[in-house]
């Protein structure tokens, strides 16, 4: 199964999709892009506005599976495409009179050519909840909820590196650095509510 990310309105999303793809803009500690990547062993293509194209060629054979690039992914979205929903061909994924994604035995270059190819296709409600960036606010509004997504993602069968003496923490379990981080003494990491993931190299 190859999985293309498409934009879904960019419009909405101006101007931080005049300069990138949806799957691009960062919500939680991923992008749809890397969360996508992380949850199928396999990098997405990317389709968007054609004068972004030169900067995503698809980097694995023409997709059949179309995800709208504005869903956060979590195990639950996943697992629905991996059952095989959109394995019978021109089917679209439907959230109220939001496209969710969509399969075809056709190639689509072009996102313009969305709209018609699925006029026709066969819906199927998703009745499971589904965090989307649709517009400019859902980017924070969402992130909280993203974090929790990501986190899991991120540290999964991993071990974080020692909290370092002099720092101070609440909810160590909800906590992850990366062994290059840098944390000086007298911070405060209080994860009570959420999550606190810290890079490499950060």
């Amino acid at each position: 199964m190859n999985i293309c990310l498409f934009d879904n309105n960019r419009h909405k999303l101006f101007p931080f999709t005049h300069t990138r793809a949806i799957a691009d803009i960062r919500c939680g500690i991923l992008t749809a892009t890397e969360r996508w990547e992380m949850c199928l062993q396999q990098k997405p293509n990317i389709l968007t506005a054609s004068h972004l194209m030169p900067l995503y060629p698809f980097s694995t054979p023409l997709p059949n599976v179309y995800v709208n690039a504005g869903i956060i992914a979590d195990e639950d979205n996943v697992a629905f495409i991996l059952l095989g929903l959109f394995e019978k061909p021109n089917t679209k994924l439907m959230k109220g009179n939001t496209l969710l994604g969509f399969a075809t035995d056709r190639a689509i270059t072009d996102l313009s050519a969305i709209e018609g190819l699925c006029a026709d296709m066969e819906a199927i409600n998703y009745d499971g909840n589904v965090l989307l960036i649709e517009h400019n606010h859902d980017i924070f509004s969402h992130n909280d909820k993203a974090i929790a997504i990501d986190f899991k993602l991120v540290t999964a069968g991993r071990k974080s590196a020692p909290i370092p003496e002099g720092v101070t923490v609440k909810n160590a379990d909800n906590i992850f650095i990366e062994a290059s981080a840098i944390i000086q003494p007298g911070v405060v990491l209080n994860a009570t509510d959420s999550y606190i993931y810290i890079g490499a190299e950060s």
